[in-house]
């Protein structure tokens, strides 16, 4: 295992239950791998810029599309998710499923 990619998106942001459990998983990982690049990933809040002009067209056209804005963000996040070895996500769950929005 080289990459460690930790997805959290509760709005509790470190006070959730959610985010602890997955804090401990990747610190279970760490100490099996202790080497592993560990990515932090925070969904929400902000952090993750929203669909702009450019990715919307690119999402329904063969055009040559401008990589700027949310369009560049995404490709980083898809080839950060490519290059992981190991994904924890650590999402709130209430009543036992998962959120829905």
């Amino acid at each position: 295992m080289k990459k460690i990619l930790h997805v959290t998106c509760s709005p509790r942001g470190q006070a959730a239950e959610s985010y602890r459990l997955s804090q401990k998983i990747v610190g279970l990982l760490l100490q099996k791998e202790p080497t592993a690049i560990l990515v932090n990933r925070v969904i929400g809040g902000g952090v993750i810029s929203h669909v702009d002009e450019n990715y919307a067209i690119s999402q329904s056209s063969s055009a040559d599309i401008s990589q700027e804005g949310s369009m560049a963000q995404s490709e980083e996040l898809i080839q950060e998710l490519e290059s992981s070895d190991v994904v924890v996500i650590g999402t709130p769950m209430h009543n036992f499923p998962y959120p829905q929005r």
